[in-house]
């Protein structure tokens, strides 16, 4: 299976991490996709450069490219370095890192492996890897999956954790992909829905909240401090808005979603 994802790490916060599991990494997927943001190739691009020398498949974007473009240029590495007939993890490389980091590898991998060869699997949050994220993350993001069923009928995390597709079904995507920014997610699964492709979600605890690993914070405090945080309210509601739009765009009206729960 080939493992792509957007990279936008300018500090290098995953730089020590990322460096000691790119063996495991490389060992576990056939090919690693970095679709590296501007920032992150000009501020970091001592580590970019190690990556492509340890054979990773990297593209650096230019200043005005858009998320949009980030992810959507992941996706195009790894049709490119699937020729055709391999499967895809689309993920991020905070929860992949984490998870290689943790107990929680052979869940993952074995998760991966199990769908390898479905058309599309989106990962979704179980109940308890849920219950580690904060409270205003949670009711926010739902909503939005709230809105979906009343539109569309399924219940479905729009703001997907981690996607596992064919190449085929990534060139289907990529045809018809037009949206600027971290929505793009939940236009894939209604992209896919359109053109009749078999949907199927999967509820995993290896996606847990990440972030107090990252930041070196216990996870209680953080938690609170982001749950208290009206500025953090606010950003999340800003990140999800356009979520909620995608589902009134007149290009999916219509639409029926039908997914498969595994």
């Amino acid at each position: 299976m080939i493992l792509t994802f957007p990279y936008h790490d300018p500090s290098g916060t995953y730089n020590e991490v990322f460096r000691r599991q790119l063996p495991e990494l490389q060992n576990a997927f056939s090919a690693l996709c970095v679709s590296a943001t501007a920032p992150t190739a000009d501020q970091n691009a001592a580590f970019v450069e190690e990556l492509e020398r340890a054979g990773c498949l990297v593209t650096r974007h230019q200043p005005d490219s858009m998320l949009g473009d980030h992810l959507r240029e992941a996706l195009r590495l790894a049709v490119r370095a699937s020729e055709g007939d391999s499967g895809i993890y689309f993920g991020f490389i905070d929860r992949i890192l984490y998870a290689f980091e943790s107990e929680w590898k052979m869940r993952f991998l074995a998760d991966l492996e199990a769908c390898r060869e479905l058309s599309l699997v989106t990962f979704e949050r179980t109940p308890y890897a849920w219950a580690t994220h904060p409270d205003n993350y949670r009711e926010i993001e739902q909503m939005v999956s709230c809105l979906g069923k009343w539109l569309l009928g399924t219940n479905i995390e729009f703001g997907l954790c981690g996607l596992s597709l064919q190449a085929q079904t990534a060139e289907t995507l990529l045809a018809h992909s037009t949206s600027p920014s971290m929505e793009i997610l939940g236009e894939w699964i209604l992209l896919a829905a359109q053109h009749g492709i078999p949907i199927a979600t999967k509820r995993v605890d290896w996606v847990l909240w990440e972030d107090p690993y990252w930041e070196g914070v216990p996870h209680e405090q953080l938690k609170t401090e982001r749950e208290q945080s009206a500025a953090e309210t606010i950003r999340r509601i800003r990140m999800n808005a356009p979520f909620m739009l995608l589902l009134t765009e007149e290009r999916f009206r219509g639409i029926t979603l039908e997914v498969e729960c595994l």
